[in-house]
């Protein structure tokens, strides 16, 4: 094919805002900010701050920190495309395969990218080989062929290893985390690309923000403003499609979750510094005085859940027998445990005790810590309760609290007013965001708490036997 600008290539060439094009003139055509037309130029300042020209070298790597529907992931899709059929390639054999990776937290993710890829290829009549929905091969004007791959990162992204690279897309790069190491990825990922990126190739890091470290966050950082290692560019929803529908969407966003508008729309990352995980005010609205601290059967009408901290030694064993008739849910009663000094609790015992708590309000499932799930199913079987299917990990955890979350926070969880230490409890509740997209939450370490076993019933509620 022969060589063109790539917003002449773009299939949404047509459709592209002001800051879209001005974007994708400097980011992919090569253009100088210093040379854009004056509209375009002071929506440049936004987007790369007071960047007048561009260092060669830092045009092998862009990062892009977006807002939602910003249109980055499939400009980027589509830059790999252009790349992929006009690139000159001289440097590898005539028969030996360039490639052209794509890359997302989950395969599902790389596989967006993957498609606007092909669909743009398509539209230029280019020769698609061994397709497939994770991958496929291109046969160019020049005899070369050009594979295109889809990878996910939480696999490690064995992919881009030992290959010669044309470009590579990491979309959603501030979400990646090694699902066998539990840790964030991107640096590595991205260490194995770019020795292996072949010249006039380039790296696209985009993603929405994250947490103030790990790689997008520190090539963003180092860069933005101020390009050496990369061309970085901060491109806020408002900014990328300023009509009308979009900025007044934006606005509804802003009053009713300010917090996650900052993040999703608004592309600013989030303090690594530590902060409550449940809103008070949310919190505040669940104790009310028309339930009693025991709610005694029957439930007709409700299904009855339990949610299990076991702890024998130093801590106390907690637990939390919770109802719900599909929308409410309300705290039926509370069990606590604490073991005495030099006494510690028999496990079989309190787990057993708590079973029959829970049969005696009509329950038959438990969610509980998965550090002592075997332990728990065995001794709580015996009473025939069975337990409910708790993600594993941090990540299970993070999930299992964001449906809990969401609950209280949707005003669907009662308690009784006299349950004062249960509202203290979850007020304390502690969450730091880390690399990956990944949480840590955590709960002040004292006996008798509740604050891991209520979000425990709550976010499980509708989990699958195990």
């Amino acid at each position: 094919m022969k060589a063109q600008a790539f917003t002449a290539f773009c299939t949404l060439s047509s459709k592209l805002t002001i800051a879209q094009r001005a974007f994708a003139r400097v980011v992919y055509d090569g253009l100088e900010p210093v040379d854009l037309p004056a509209d375009e130029r002071a929506l440049a300042r936004d987007i790369f701050g007071a960047v007048e020209t561009v260092p060669a070298v830092a045009r092998r790597v862009i990062v892009q920190v977006k807002g939602r529907d910003a249109g980055g992931s499939r400009l980027g899709a589509e830059r790999c495309a252009h790349l992929g059929l006009t690139m000159p390639i001289d440097r590898i054999g005539q028969q030996e395969l360039a490639y052209i990776v794509f890359g997302g937290p989950k395969l599902r993710h790389a596989r967006i990218g993957l498609r606007h890829a092909r669909n743009a290829l398509k539209v230029r009549g280019a020769a698609i080989l061994e397709d497939s929905k994770d991958g496929f091969t291109i046969r160019r004007h020049d005899g070369r062929r050009v594979r295109f791959e889809a990878f996910a990162a939480s696999r490690g992204g064995d992919t881009v290893r030992g290959v010669p690279i044309v470009a590579a897309m990491l979309d959603e790069a501030g979400f990646y985390y090694d699902e066998a190491s539990g840790v964030a990825n991107a640096e590595a990922i991205f260490g194995a690309i770019i020795p292996r990126l072949l010249p006039g190739g380039q790296v696209l890091i985009i993603s929405s923000p994250w947490a103030e470290s790990g790689l997008l966050y520190t090539e963003f950082t180092r860069n933005h403003g101020a390009p050496v290692t990369a061309l970085a560019a901060l491109c806020p929803t408002g900014v990328m499609r300023d009509d009308a529908e979009t900025l007044s969407m934006i606005a509804v966003e802003r009053e009713r979750d300010p917090e996650n508008a900052r993040r999703e729309l608004d592309a600013e990352f989030m303090p690594t510094g530590s902060g409550h995980y449940f809103d008070h005010y949310a919190v505040g609205r669940c104790p009310v005085t028309a339930l009693p601290l025991v709610t005694a059967p029957p439930h007709d009408g409700w299904t009855v859940i339990g949610g299990y901290d076991p702890a024998y030694v130093r801590d106390a064993a907690e637990g939390v027998v919770v109802r719900t008739n599909g929308t409410a849910f309300e705290v039926v009663e509370l069990f606590t445990r604490i073991p005495a000094k030099g006494k510690p609790l028999v496990p079989s015992e309190v787990d057993r005790e708590f079973a029959e708590l829970l049969v005696k309000h009509g329950g038959k499932a438990i969610a509980t810590d998965q550090h002592y799930q075997e332990s728990v199913r065995e001794n709580v079987g015996r009473a025939g309760v069975w337990l409910v299917d708790v993600p594993g990990s941090n990540a299970g955890k993070v999930e299992v609290f964001a449906k809990s979350r969401d609950l209280i926070h949707n005003d669907q969880v009662r308690w009784s007013e006299g349950h004062r230490r249960l509202t203290r409890q979850l007020r304390e509740i502690i969450s730091k965001p880390l690399p990956g997209g990944l949480i840590h939450i955590s709960s002040p370490r004292r006996r008798g708490d509740h604050g891991d076993a209520v979000p425990r019933a709550l976010g499980c509620s509708y989990s699958r036997r195990t």
